[in-house]
C-alpha cells in the first residue's frame, strides 16, 4: 500500500510547498510499523497551538548562537530546498562550483594562451606605424600606454552601464543566460581583434578599440565575477563560502598560469613542423587557438551548464520586482517628465544598496548599523582598488619587463605562469590551512553569519601586507628572479577577495545577493574609469619623462598600505571576536515582559513534548 494514499490533502499540500518542514508520521506508516500514531487525532489542534506557541517564543529568543533569525526566510528556506535537491542529480547536471570553474578555467585559459602573442604582435604592429625610423624603446612604450587607455576608458565606460543591470537581472531571470551572454559577447570582441590584427601590417587604433568595447558590452570580466559569485552563493551553505569562492578564483588563475605555457608549446611545435611558413603568420595560431576555446566554452554553458537559481526564487524575484516597479511607476507618474527619463536612464541605483537601506537592516544588527555601513564601505573601497589593480598592472607588468628586463615572448608567459599558478596554490591549498587549520583551530576564532568576523579580518590582512611588501619590492627588483620573487609574494593578496565578498553577503538578506554583486561590479567600474588611467598614465610620464618606471609600484604600495590602515580601524571600531546579541527591547519593541514571561513558562512546559515530536518528525522525514 502507498504511503502517499493515506496522507490527508492539507498534510501533502504544505509538504510539497515546503519539503523542508518536518513532515509529519502518517497513519498507513504508523500501521506499517505497528505503532500507534505519536498523537491522537483528537489532541492534534491542541498540539499544534503548543507548537506555534513554542515558535514563537523560540522568535524572540535573542541568542544568535542557539537560533538563526534567517531561518524561516523564504529565500533561505528556498535556497535550503534547492541545495538539498541538488545532492540527488546527476553530477553532470547538478549545478556545483565545479561547473562553474570549469567555465571560469575555459575563458582564463583561452584568453591567456593567446595573451603574450598579442602582445608581441600588437607591439610589432606598433612599431610599423612608428616607422622603422621613428620606432624605438620608449616610443613604442608610449603608443602601447594609449592603446591600452583607449582600451580601459572605453571598455570600463561600456561595463559601467551593463554592469549595474546584470547580476539584478540575474535574480529575476537565472544566472545561466547572462553568463553566455558575457562570453559570448567576449568570442565576438576577440574574433573582431583578429580580424585587424590579421589583415593588416600596422596598427589599426581605433579599430582595436571598437573591438575590445564589444567584447565587453555583455558586462566584461567584472559582470563575469559578480555571476560566479552569484552562482556559487546560491549552491554552497554560507560556512563554505569562503573557500568556494577562492575555488572559483583558483580556476581562474589556474586558467591563466596553464595558458600561456600552452600557448608558448603551439609556438614552438607548429615552428617545428612548418619551419618554411611565414613566422608572422605562425603567430597567429595562438590566436586561433583562443578562438577555439572560446566556442568551445560557449556550447558547455549553453548546453551543459545547469542553472543554479530555484524557479521558486526566480518567481519571487520577479513578483517582487513587478510589485515596486507598480508602486514606482505610480508615484512617477505625478512627477516631471525629465524626473521620468531620469529614472530609466539611472543604472547608478544599485549603489544604494551599499549603504545598507534601513529596510534591509537584519534585527540583530540595528543598534550598531553605523559601524556597519563604515565597515561596508571600508571593504568595497578595499576589494574595488584590489580588482582595478589587477586590470591596470596585467599590462603595466608586461611593460615594465619589456623595458626593464628586455623580456622576449617566452619571458612574458614566464611571467604569467609565475603569478597566476602562485594565487591558485595559496587559494586551493594554503587558504583551507590559514582558514581552518591556523585562524579557527590555532587561534580559535569564530565565524559569523550576521557580521564581519577575525577569521574574515585576518585573511584580508594577511594579503594586503604582503601585496604591499610585493608592490614596494617590484620597485627594486635588480633582476627577473627576483621580481618573480615579489610577484610570488603577491599571490597572498588573493585570500583579500574571497573574504570581502563572504563577509560583505553577511550583511544583507539572500534575496539581494545579485542586486549586492551588481552593485559591487558597478563600483568596481566607476573604479575602473579612473585607477587604471591614473596608473597608465603615471607609468607612461615616469617612463618618457622621468626614466623611472618603478616609481609606479611605489605609488600602488603606497595605496595598499593606505587600505591596510583603513582595515586596521575597522577592526579597531568593531568587536571582531563576539557575535552581538540583541536585548528583546531592541526586537520587539512595545513586547510587555509579561507576554515574554508567559511564552517562557509555555516553553518550559511543553520543551518535552516539542523534542520528541520534532525528534520523531526528523526521523521520519530522512
Amino acid at each position: 500500500m502507498s504511503s502517499g494514499s493515506s496522507v490527508p490533502p492539507d498534510r501533502h499540500d504544505s509538504a510539497e510547498i515546503d519539503p523542508l518542514l518536518p513532515k509529519e508520521p502518517s497513519s498507513s506508516s504508523s500501521a506499517q510499523n505497528g505503532a500507534t500514531p505519536l498523537i491522537p487525532d483528537s489532541g492534534q489542534a491542541l498540539a499544534d497551538l503548543e507548537l506555534a506557541a513554542n515558535d514563537v517564543y523560540e522568535a524572540i529568543l535573542e541568542n544568535d548562537e542557539e537560533y538563526d533569525e534567517d531561518e524561516h526566510s523564504e529565500d533561505v528556506v528556498w535556497l535550503r530546498e534547492q541545495r538539498l535537491l541538488n545532492k540527488g542529480i546527476h553530477w553532470l547536471k547538478r549545478p556545483s562550483v565545479l561547473m562553474i570553474s570549469t567555465i571560469t578555467f575555459l575563458l582564463a585559459f583561452s584568453i591567456s594562451s593567446a595573451e603574450a602573442t598579442r602582445q608581441v604582435i600588437t607591439l610589432k604592429l606598433a612599431c610599423n606605424t612608428l616607422g622603422a625610423e621613428n620606432c624605438n624603446k620608449d616610443s613604442a612604450q608610449v603608443l602601447m600606454s594609449n592603446l591600452q587607455l583607449g582600451y580601459t576608458v572605453t571598455s570600463a565606460t561600456i561595463m559601467l552601464i551593463s554592469s549595474g543591470k546584470i547580476a539584478p537581472l540575474s535574480d529575476l531571470y537565472g544566472r545561466r543566460p547572462f553568463i553566455i551572454t558575457v562570453i559570448l559577447c567576449f568570442l565576438v570582441g576577440k574574433l573582431l581583434k583578429f580580424y585587424f590584427m590579421y589583415n593588416y601590417t600596422t596598427l589599426q587604433f581605433y579599430s582595436m578599440i571598437a573591438s575590445e568595447a564589444i567584447s565587453n558590452m555583455g558586462g566584461g570580466l567584472m559582470s563575469l565575477v559578480a555571476l560566479c559569485n552569484c552562482y556559487i552563493s546560491d549552491v554552497v551553505e554560507p560556512h563554505q563560502r569562503i573557500y568556494a569562492l577562492g575555488i572559483s578564483f583558483a580556476a581562474l588563475f589556474v586558467g591563466l598560469s596553464i595558458g600561456p605555457l600552452v600557448g608558448n608549446f603551439i609556438i614552438s611545435l607548429t615552428t617545428k613542423m612548418s619551419p618554411s611558413v611565414n613566422i608572422s603568420k605562425q603567430e597567429f595560431i595562438p590566436l586561433k587557438f583562443e578562438i577555439g576555446i572560446f566556442i568551445l566554452n560557449l556550447l558547455m554553458t549553453i548546453f551543459i551548464l545547469p542553472e543554479s537559481r530555484s524557479e521558486k526564487a526566480r518567481r519571487k524575484s520577479r513578483s517582487l520586482s513587478r510589485s515596486s516597479s507598480e508602486v514606482n511607476l505610480r508615484v512617477l507618474q505625478q512627477s516631471p517628465w525629465y524626473n521620468r527619463l531620469i529614472n530609466q536612464l539611472n543604472f547608478l541605483k544599485p549603489l544604494k544598496l551599499l549603504i545598507i537601506p534601513d529596510d534591509l537592516v537584519k534585527q540583530s544588527n540595528k543598534h550598531k548599523i553605523g559601524r556597519d555601513r563604515f565597515t561596508i564601505l571600508v571593504l568595497a573601497f578595499i576589494e574595488c582598488i584590489m580588482s582595478t589593480m589587477a586590470v591596470s598592472f596585467g599590462e603595466i607588468f608586461i611593460l615594465y619587463g619589456i623595458y626593464n628586463y628586455d623580456w622576449a615572448q617566452n619571458s612574458i608567459g614566464h611571467l604569467l605562469a609565475v603569478s597566476c599558478s602562485s594565487k591558485a596554490v595559496v587559494l586551493i591549498l594554503l587558504s583551507p590551512i590559514i582558514n581552518h587549520k591556523i585562524l579557527q583551530h590555532g587561534l580559535k576564532f569564530k565565524v559569523f553569519k550576521t557580521q564581519l568576523d577575525m577569521v574574515d579580518f585576518s585573511m584580508c590582512l594577511i594579503g594586503l601586507v604582503c601585496e604591499t611588501i610585493g608592490f614596494f619590492g617590484y620597485s627594486i627588483a635588480p633582476t627577473s628572479s627576483v621580481f618573480f620573487m615579489f610577484t610570488v609574494l603577491c599571490g597572498f593578496g588573493t585570500l583579500i577577495t574571497p573574504a570581502i565578498n563572504s563577509s560583505i553577503i553577511k550583511f544583507y538578506p539572500e534575496s539581494k545577493t545579485g542586486e549586492l554583486f551588481g552593485a559591487m561590479a558597478l563600483v568596481k567600474n566607476i573604479f575602473a574609469l579612473v585607477i587604471p588611467v591614473f596608473y597608465l598614465t603615471l607609468y607612461k610620464y615616469s617612463v618618457s619623462t622621468l626614466h623611472r618606471p618603478g616609481l609606479v609600484f611605489v605609488v600602488a604600495g603606497t595605496v595598499l598600505l593606505v587600505c591596510t590602515i583603513l582595515l586596521i580601524t575597522v577592526k579597531r571600531i568593531n568587536p571582531l571576536d563576539k557575535e552581538p546579541v540583541l536585548s528583546r527591547s531592541n526586537s520587539f519593541v512595545g513586547l510587555s515582559q509579561e507576554v515574554s514571561t508567559n511564552f517562557s513558562e509555555l516553553h518550559r512546559k511543553n520543551s518535552s513534548l516539542h523534542k520528541q515530536r520534532s525528534g520523531s518528525f526528523e526521523g521520519f522525514a530522512r
